[in-house]
């Protein structure tokens, strides 16, 4: 749980860098996203400590089959970039990237099993194809800050769910 939490965070900030920067804010502001997702990782890891552990092969098994899937999405990010790239149509790569971070959860949703993938990959889809059909210059803001906000309620809602 906490393992997930924490790439979670990670991945959240730095959409939202990408996202803040995007828009041309000042450097500062980037320090909030670090600061928020540092402030989940801590109730994140409080929140692990009141969960069951799992057991080894459990591990192992989850490991692997994200290893899988990721293994998949970055295959599926060279793929759809290189044809964006061909087509001229830079501005579309940050919408795709949450298209398929949206489709990479699905898998993880019912292996893991994490039922709140299941809802985190559908915003991301939904939030992608959103961005594509946004002006070109609101694209990556979108996209990046949407993703970004998914990524850390997900890791909210694992957190609070250890909880219970």
């Amino acid at each position: 749980m906490f393992t997930g939490a924490l790439i979670l965070n990670i991945l959240a900030g730095l959409w939202l860098c990408f996202g803040l920067s995007a828009l041309a804010l000042p450097r500062w502001s980037l320090a909030v996203p670090v600061l928020v997702s540092v402030a989940l990782v801590a109730a994140a890891y409080r929140a692990s400590l009141q969960g069951e552990p799992r057991t080894p092969e459990e591990e192992r098994r989850i490991g692997r089959l994200i290893a899988r899937w990721s293994i998949f999405e970055g295959v599926a990010f060279s793929i759809g970039i290189f044809a964006l790239l061909l087509l001229h149509r830079p501005s579309d790569i940050t919408p795709l990237i949450a298209v398929i971070v949206g489709l990479h959860f699905l898998p993880l949703a019912r292996g893991i099993p994490m039922r709140i993938y299941y809802a985190t990959g559908i915003a991301l889809i939904l939030t992608g194809a959103v961005a594509f059909f946004l002006p070109v210059a609101a694209h990556a803001p979108v996209a990046c800050l949407a993703s970004g906000i998914i990524l850390w309620a997900s890791s909210a809602a694992i957190s609070a769910q250890a909880l219970t």
